[in-house]
């Protein structure tokens, strides 16, 4: 990639929030250490100010002012940066690419929606797959199952990008059976924007949108969410796996505190839950009175 895509993409990346290290950086853009430590500079001769944390946990972040930041590049650049995106996406035309930008551009809810997303495979799928939804048009994916990881190939009519505990899923119906399902955009490796419309089920849409509402939590309204909290050091790995890139820790003297994003509080507070006395909200106030709240009527089902 160009200079300008990795540094506008390591950007894209710290915006998400939580602490980056070099090195993951650097693997994730295919440059050297060094190189990173170069765009980390260009970004601040520009304006956003990288913060960075040295020690075994640390590494760069963005402070709050600058979690999420209008690209003040011009439209030419940031449509190089999505070329870049999709150039090895055969099935998708320089129009699309275009449309795709200028969708991203001017949509706040698309933004952000593409924004929540945690790799760079399920950065794309969000924005193929919400231009495909705004323009109903039919797309074909090939799309890698978790369980098996087999390669499947498929023709889908989008209905809705949603995320479920910080991970990114499209609601859509396969033309094959005609059923709406539910797929992990980061498990979508190949997409062919179709010129075959389709007719939306609004229906079926708003059955699915309240299944998903109800069961799940997952439609985020807003920005993020930032967490602080404390908790056992036997928690680090559960923790670090629940929230992935969006969480750093800081050693204490007797607990660990910990520092996290997530985009539903409401999500959020099932998983504390479950922890019960082993971690303790400090921030929000709001997420910490809820759950000891719900603590108490626990306590007081045993009394």
């Amino acid at each position: 990639m160009s200079k300008l895509s990795n540094t506008l993409l390591m950007l894209f990346t710290l915006q998400k929030g939580g602490m980056h290290s070099i090195r993951d950086l650097s693997e994730l853009l295919e440059v050297t250490p060094r190189q990173v430590r170069r765009y980390r500079y260009d970004l601040e001769k520009s304006g956003i100010f990288v913060h960075s944390k040295t020690g075994k946990h640390g590494g760069y972040y963005l402070d709050e002012e600058h979690k999420v930041i209008p690209i003040n590049a011009s439209m030419s650049e940031t449509g190089n940066l999505f070329a870049t995106f999709f150039q090895d996406e055969q099935g998708i035309n320089v129009r699309d690419i275009a449309a795709m930008h200028a969708l991203c551009l001017k949509d706040v809810e698309v933004y952000h929606e593409t924004m929540r997303q945690s790799s760079i495979p399920a950065i794309k799928a969000a924005i193929v797959m919400q231009y495909a939804l705004r323009e109903r048009r039919q797309v074909n994916v090939r799309y890698v199952t978790k369980k098996h990881a087999r390669v499947l190939e498929r023709t889908l009519e989008p209905y809705m990008v949603f995320s479920r505990f910080n991970v990114g899923y499209l609601a859509a119906v396969d033309v094959n059976d005609r059923q709406m399902k539910y797929y992990r955009l980061s498990g979508m490796q190949g997409f062919a924007v179709l010129d075959q419309m389709f007719e939306v089920d609004e229906a079926l849409c708003e059955k699915h949108r309240q299944i998903v509402e109800m069961n799940h939590g997952v439609f985020y309204q807003g920005e993020w969410i930032d967490v602080e909290l404390t908790c056992t050091s036997e928690l680090r790995s559960v923790i670090g796996e629940m929230f992935d890139d969006k969480v750093s820790f800081e050693e204490g003297e007797s607990m660990l505190s910990v520092k996290l994003t997530v985009g539903s509080e409401r999500e959020i507070f099932h998983r504390l839950l479950g922890f019960g006395s082993s971690v303790t909200v400090v921030k929000p106030q709001s997420l910490a009175k809820r759950l000891k709240a719900e603590h108490e009527k626990a306590a007081a089902n045993y009394a």
